[in-house]
């Protein structure tokens, strides 16, 4: 059984800024892990409407005798109508790191011909390898 404990708070900087903090500690099996993360988020002028905003996060994990040290950063924003994207990019102290791109999308036809473009390219990519 694993038990753990996290204090979070939100610091509002006027209405596009917000500061969020959290630490906590996580225990399993007699091993204790520590963490500690900071984020300032900012947030677009029509937030709600448009869900514009951009984080920031720095992370610190302690385990046994490891330190770990993360940088994130993540882009949230409106690429049409019905249809959004977020790009998050994160870092750690062992250079090692993730970029991932994610679409969403309330139309259900922009999602059925976005879904095509992988399943079209193995197709092809498997019909050159014949040659």
């Amino acid at each position: 059984m694993a038990t753990g404990l996290k204090i979070e708070d939100h610091i509002a900087i006027g209405k596009h800024l917000l500061l969020v903090g959290s630490a906590g500690s996580m225990s399993s099996q007699g091993n204790t892990a520590y963490g500690a993360n900071i984020e300032i988020r900012l947030k677009d002028e029509d937030f709600p409407v448009e869900q514009n905003q951009s984080t920031f996060g720095l992370s610190l994990v302690k385990w046994k005798r490891d330190l770990g040290l993360m940088a994130n950063l993540q882009s949230q924003f409106s690429i049409g109508r019905g249809s959004s994207m977020v790009v998050r990019v994160g870092l750690n102290n062992k250079r090692s790191g993730q970029i991932s791109i994610k679409t969403s999308s309330s139309d259900q036809l922009h999602i059925a011909l976005v879904s095509l473009i992988p399943i079209a390219a193995s197709i092809i990519q498997m019909g050159l390898s014949w040659f």
